[in-house]
């Protein structure tokens, strides 16, 4: 049976905010997805709620094994509920992230919510360049750095 991408890197992700809790303290959240709760409850407003150094981040997975770049794919992988949920976190002062794995190259992307949603309202390509761009088993030590590190633990 063939894996499921998304499901897949979802699970990545997982376990580098376990790493990154063991080490760091890192709090992570798994925010239950629709499907994986049966039905029983609304969308979730991303797949993890993250917090460290005093700051709280929604980050939401997304995954593909066809393309190379979020930026190909954007109208068919975000929602517009995910585009309202990530604006309204960010209208109060937190930051929200979107975080995309091809399969084709085996690289990360991470994206800032305002890139994808100016992207999304616009129906244009996302402007600009990913915050970070890494290869995937450098996933448990580049997540931490989406975060203004202030004390020394941290880094």
């Amino acid at each position: 049976m063939a894996k499921d991408i998304g499901k897949w890197f979802e699970e990545q992700i997982r376990k580098a905010l376990k790493e990154a809790q063991r080490k760091k303290g890192t709090f992570y959240h798994r925010l239950k997805d629709t499907t994986a709760a049966r039905n029983i409850v609304g969308s979730a407003p991303a797949d993890f709620l993250v917090a460290m150094a005093g700051q709280a981040q929604l980050w939401e997975a997304k995954a593909s094994e066809i393309h190379g770049s979020l930026t190909s794919c954007l109208s068919n992988m975000v929602s517009d509920h995910q585009v309202g949920v990530h604006q309204l976190w960010m209208m109060n002062g937190c930051t929200a992230y979107f975080i995309f794995y091809s399969d084709l190259t085996a690289q990360v992307e991470v994206w800032h919510s305002d890139d994808v949603i100016a992207a999304r309202k616009t129906g244009k390509p996302i402007r600009g360049h990913p915050k970070a761009y890494f290869h995937i088993d450098d996933l448990a030590t580049e997540l931490p750095h989406l975060f203004h590190l202030r004390r020394a633990q941290d880094v």
